[in-house]
Parts: C-alpha cells; sequence; structure tokens
C-alpha cells in the first residue's frame, strides 16, 4: 500500500514568505518540488508518512507522534502561518505494532508541548504538498541515530503496516544532502560533499539500494548530510518492488545540496528483497564468528544472553576453572605477571 517514495529538502529559504527577494536562487528546487506535489496527488495517498532529521532524535530509538492534531509554523524562519494536519493515530499504532514485533523499539510521544511540533524538516516539503492533497492524513517519525539495516527495517515496517491497514500511503524522507559544497555555507567545503551528493543522487535515479546502503560511512560524515538516514528508510519502505525512480532536481546555491527525487513502486520484485539479504547476511556473520569463540568468550556471551532475555544462566565447563588456573600459572612461570585482558573481564 505504499503508492510512492520521494525524496524532498528542507531548506525554509524555498518558501514563499521566506525567502522572498532569494526565491530566484532557488528555482529549481521550488520547482521540482512543484513536480513532485502533482506527482504525489496522482497517486491518491491517504497519509504521507514523513522521516525527519529535524524531530525527535535518538540513538538508540524511533520516535512517531502520536497526538491526535499535527501542527507547528516556520515563525523562526519569518513566516507565522501555522500547518495543521490530522494525525493517522490508526496507522501510527499499526507501525509501532509491528516494529515490536520485528524487534524494533519503537516510542509514541502521546503528550503535546514542543516535542510534538512539526519542525521544519517536514513544514517546508509539506507547504508544496498540503495544497494537491487536502484531505491526506499525517504521521511524523523522528530519524534514529541507529545502524543502516535497523533503519531500513524499519522502513519495511512501515510498508507493512500500512497493508495491515489498507491505507494507500505516501513515503516521504526529508533531508538536505551534503552542507560542505563551500561558497556560502556556513560549513565551508570538503571535497567528500560533492563527492557525496554526486554518488548519491546518481545512485538514487538507478534506485539503487545497495550501491545507496554502501556508501562509505566516512563519505557521508565528512560531506555533512542530514538526509542519508531518511533516505535509508523511505526505501526500506519499497523493499521487496520494482521501483522506477526520477530525479527531479538538484542544485546547491548556497553549498548546500537539495536533491528531490520520486520513486514509484511498480509491482512484486523478488530480487530486490534487501532487507532479507541483509539479515541473513548478517546472521551468517554472527554463525561463524560463534563458531571460532574461545569457550571463555561463548560463556561470558551466553551469560549475558541468559541475564537479558531471562532465560536460566548456562552450566560452566567441568573444567574451566582449571583451564583459567592453568592459564594463568602459566603465564607467571613465564614472567608474565599480569593477566591477558580477557581473563580480566571474566574473573575481575
Amino acid at each position: 500500500m505504499v503508492v510512492l517514495g520521494a525524496l524532498a529538502p528542507h531548506p525554509p529559504i524555498i518558501v514563499p514568505a521566506v525567502g522572498r527577494g532569494e526565491l530566484h536562487r532557488v528555482r529549481a528546487t521550488r520547482e521540482a518540488m512543484e513536480a513532485l506535489a502533482v506527482a504525489m496527488a496522482a497517486e491518491s495517498p491517504e497519509t504521507i508518512v514523513v522521516f525527519t532529521p529535524h524531530g525527535n532524535v535518538f540513538p538508540d530509538r524511533l520516535m512517531i507522534t502520536a497526538t491526535p492534531r499535527l501542527e507547528g509554523s516556520l515563525a523562526r524562519f519569518g513566516d507565522p502561518a501555522v500547518q495543521r494536519w490530522e494525525n493517522d493515530l490508526e496507522l501510527v499504532e499499526a507501525i509501532a505494532e509491528v516494529g515490536g514485533e520485528a524487534g524494533l523499539r519503537i516510542e509514541l510521544l502521546e503528550s503535546g508541548g514542543p516535542r510534538a511540533a512539526l519542525d521544519h524538516g517536514v513544514l517546508v516539503p509539506l507547504s508544496f504538498l498540503a495544497p494537491a492533497l487536502p484531505a491526506a492524513r499525517l504521521v511524523v517519525v523522528g530519524m534514529g541515530l541507529l545502524p543502516l539495516p535497523y533503519l531500513y527495517r524499519f522502513g519495511e515496517c512501515v510498508a507493512a503496516a500500512a497493508e495491515r491497514c489498507g491505507r494507500r500511503t505516501a513515503v516521504l524522507a526529508s533531508g538536505d544532502l551534503s552542507h560542505r559544497l563551500g561558497g556560502e555555507s556556513p560549513y565551508g567545503y570538503d571535497p567528500a560533499g560533492p563527492e557525496f551528493d554526486r554518488r548519491l543522487m546518481d545512485l538514487l535515479g538507478r534506485a539503487d539500494v545497495m550501491g545507496i546502503l554502501s556508501i562509505p560511512a566516512d563519505l557521508a560524515e565528512r560531506a555533512g548530510e542530514c538526509g542519508y538516514r531518511s533516505i535509508v528508510m523511505m526505501l526500506g519502505s519499497l523493499d521487496g518492488r520494482a521501483v522506477e525512480a526520477r530525479i527531479l532536481g538538484y542544485e546547491a546555491p548556497f553549498g548546500i545540496g537539495y536533491g528531490v527525487a520520486l520513486l514509484r513502486p511498480t509491482g512484486p520484485d523478488p530480487g530486490r528483497r534487501f532487507g532479507e539479504s541483509m539479515r541473513a547476511a548478517q546472521m551468517e556473520k554472527v554463525r561463524k564468528r560463534r563458531e571460532n569463540e574461545s569457550p571463555y568468550v561463548r560463556l561470558a556471551r551466553e551469560t549475558v544472553e541468559a541475564q537479558a532475555t531471562g532465560r536460566p544462566l548456562p552450566e560452566e565447563p567441568a573444567d574451566l576453572l582449571a583451564r583459567f588456573s592453568r592459564a594463568c600459572a602459566e603465564r607467571q612461570i613465564l614472567g608474565v605477571r599480569k593477566p591477558p585482558q580477557r581473563f580480566e573481564i571474566l574473573c575481575g
């Protein structure tokens, strides 16, 4: 039921009430956003799910705003107009339920206040989309500082929840690209900036999911981007689907990359089940690592796992203490007074 995925930038300057005399410098981005609004309206989504890097961001979980009404303004940028949306609480609850079944940590923000206000990562793209989608509801998810496979898995859960609810859903990754393209950027210049933007937009235009997931972490960090994780979450919502990708625009008038793209799923494609492939590869990696564990490491790991899951503690091998004692004695005979670190960790 995910009918469209998209990338949209969020510089407040592209909003007329904020940009004013500077709007001509972001004409390409504004035109691309207008084209995105037309394409999204053609799919008639009932709900828009937005992943924002400027909302409630945590290092260990994902947060979804669960207040009945969603609202906010760009007042701090000079536009006091308030945007108001109805939250799709049924879809919010379904996402939390499916995510919990998948073992993801998801928190719902059910009270109002500043933390529940829509941030510019949501408000800027929706200022273009709202006129074309007056009846659509909204779901807002804060980006998480989590491993990419985890974020991709969350995107899969969004798609599964949309299907469970029978909800036609558009998924929007809000994010600017590199902030280090030089020019007027307050973040300066780094050669990684243009390289990151070039590589990401090329891969996105080909819907090359594994290529995007394989972008080196140090390249993304040096580029100073803020949309990469949102994009990964959006791509997860299209997992297992054939995709037609189209780049609608890219420019960097102020030394910060603004990219607009749409990805339209066209039907099932078992060859694009990248989530399953990543999880299988990770399980195989864990299996091989455990095959080579020493008995000491295995005991420590199984003990921690038992404590974390409430299972009974593993039985200590009968000869383990004797083996520890022999190893320590041998090291003392050889004149090594301090035992190796792994013995300190296990024995104190």
